[in-house]
């Protein structure tokens, strides 16, 4: 299944967290995030399904200071990445709480003069990939990312849509506890019927694994996801994913001056509803 969930303007936003998350990759297969194609027909006897709700929130990106205090009920513990540095990098932040801190993160987000953009019901089942799609591009771009062993390196991608890759795989009974897995993708929507353009852009899909992340989810568990700073760059790969220059209409907090368009950031919050 592929979900629908573009959001043309938008951009995150970012602090350190305080906790040192481990620097080794645990509880989640490397190989397994390398797989390009989702498996298909699974056998109906491993299947369990876990729902999260995704909402998306945009704030202007001179504000980005202001949400130093967002973060702080946030936790890095229990998240696990490929490689930390690499995911930082690349302009990315994530913190884990429950569902308890919700009201904080959005009440944060709204002092920031956050907008919730959309709100969408992912259902992810066992262990096969979903694809939150972010930003389409429409012609071909120089792209600048970080690598798994802290290199830069620059590449081109052709006309496609920039994506969030999710998958949770159960780790015991159902409606226990899955692990969760997330990393930015490219690939180039084509109709799967026409194998030969499938081919084509499956060989032209690109995985940045280095900016994977996992943790083990229960029901309850709230993700946020973001950026490490705000960087002002649409070459990078967090810029591409997290920033929007073209901005969104703003009001001002007192009753002076007049609205205002301004370059933003995007903040995506997962809650995970129920498994079974």
């Amino acid at each position: 299944m592929r979900l629908s969930f573009i959001l043309l303007p938008a951009v995150l936003l970012g602090c350190r967290s305080q906790d040192q998350p481990p620097p080794v990759w645990e509880q989640a297969k490397i190989g397994e995030l390398g797989v390009i194609n989702p498996p298909q027909n699974r056998p109906s006897s491993l299947v369990a399904q876990i729902k999260l709700e995704v909402q998306a929130f945009e704030i202007p990106a001179e504000n980005v200071s202001e949400l130093d205090e967002m973060w702080r009920p946030l936790t890095s513990k229990g998240l696990r990445f490929k490689n930390h540095a690499a995911f930082r990098a690349n302009g990315f932040r994530v913190g884990k709480g429950r569902a308890h801190d919700l009201s904080w993160v959005v009440g944060k987000l709204r002092e920031a003069q956050g907008q919730r953009i959309d709100t969408i019901t992912l259902m992810l089942t066992d262990d096969l990939e979903d694809d939150i799609r972010i930003r389409p591009v429409s012609t071909p771009r120089s792209l600048t990312f970080t690598t798994m062993d802290g290199s830069r390196q620059d590449t081109t991608v052709n006309a496609g849509v920039f994506c969030w890759r999710v998958k949770a795989k159960k780790l015991g009974p159902p409606g226990t506890i899955a692990q969760f897995t997330a990393y930015p993708f490219f690939k180039i929507p084509v109709p799967e019927a026409i194998e030969e353009l499938a081919e084509l852009a499956r060989s032209r899909q690109i995985a940045f694994l280095a900016a994977a992340f996992t943790t083990r989810l229960t029901e309850g568990d709230l993700i946020v996801l973001g950026p490490e700073r705000y960087y002002g760059d649409q070459s990078t790969l967090g810029g591409l994913l997290l920033e929007n220059p073209q901005g969104r209409l703003f009001y001002p907090k007192g009753p002076q001056g007049t609205p205002e368009v301004k370059p933003t950031l995007r903040i995506l919050v997962f809650r995970c509803l129920s498994m079974r």
